[in-house]
């Protein structure tokens, strides 16, 4: 199969960022140029935010991990990421290429506590998502936009400067409308790149 033969088949395209190393502190693999920050969820506190600083201008790789297991991931716990620049504009990554126009703000139903008018995007990003009751779903495609909860990373082509990761939980046995999170479930934010550092 040709290049031009899979961009006509198929939708998507994913790449795996592969291990460079195993720590043994962390029992675990890491990335060079690894950059980290960890923690649990609060009660009560189902989102997570993260500052990120770019010292030039790169690919950078991002994942949000979370402590449980694959029946939880797939039945209940749903997730949304999003990255944010010094503007408030929302960047889009390179990597999954699944994406369409932005709707116009207002078009699409808002989690409790988040404006969906206020939303900027850089570079585009949304398209037609399918819903959670009432809730975007798939990663990326909208900002605050939620999905089953896996391992995957995501690849975004960044200028320098300090930018935002915002990570929220929703619980599906919970509420499909309001974010929750299991309290005490660890969590895990990383980026691979050089001169990216991740900080609270």
């Amino acid at each position: 199969m040709c290049y031009k033969d899979w961009i006509e088949l198929f939708s998507s395209f994913d790449v795996c960022l592969l291990p460079s190393k195993f720590s043994e502190s962390r029992s675990g693999p890491c990335f060079d140029a690894e950059s980290v920050v960890n923690g649990v969820f609060e009660e009560d506190q189902p989102m997570i935010k993260v500052k990120m600083s770019v010292g030039a201008k790169r690919n950078v790789f991002l994942q949000c991990l979370l402590d449980c297991n694959i029946e939880f991931a797939k039945t209940n716990q749903f997730i949304s990421v999003d990255l944010k620049d010094e503007n408030e504009e929302y960047i889009k990554p390179i990597l999954p290429n699944k994406y369409e126009e932005l709707d116009p703000p207002g078009n699409h139903k808002s989690v409790s506590g988040s404006n969906q008018d206020q939303i900027r995007v850089k570079s585009g990003c949304g398209g037609a998502v399918g819903l959670l009751g009432g809730i975007p779903t798939n990663p990326f495609l909208k900002p605050k936009s939620f999905s089953n909860y896996s391992h995957n990373g995501y690849m975004f082509n960044l200028s320098p400067g300090e930018y935002e990761i915002e990570v929220q939980s929703l619980l599906r046995k919970v509420s499909t409308r309001h974010l929750s999170c299991q309290t005490g479930m660890g969590w895990m934010i990383r980026t691979v790149g050089d001169d990216v550092i991740l900080y609270q």
